[in-house]
């Protein structure tokens, strides 16, 4: 069961496009927020169905309710 849950979650993030970025990078009253060598790891889902499944996977890998 394990195995077929995987791939469905799999399946249903297929649009979903995995997005690196420096926190670094963002400003705050023109000031950096983060240190350089802070990095956020996202994701870019093409659909809601995406994102949801998303969410779900990080919610099961992640051994969450």
């Amino acid at each position: 069961a394990s195995i077929q849950l995987a791939e469905r979650i799999s399946s249903g993030m297929e649009d979903c496009t995995p997005t690196l970025s420096a926190a670094f990078g963002l400003l705050k009253v023109g000031e950096p927020v983060r240190p350089a060598g802070d990095f956020r790891f996202g994701n870019n889902p093409g659909s809601l169905v995406g994102a949801a499944n998303y969410q779900l996977a990080l919610l099961i890998s992640h051994r969450r309710r």
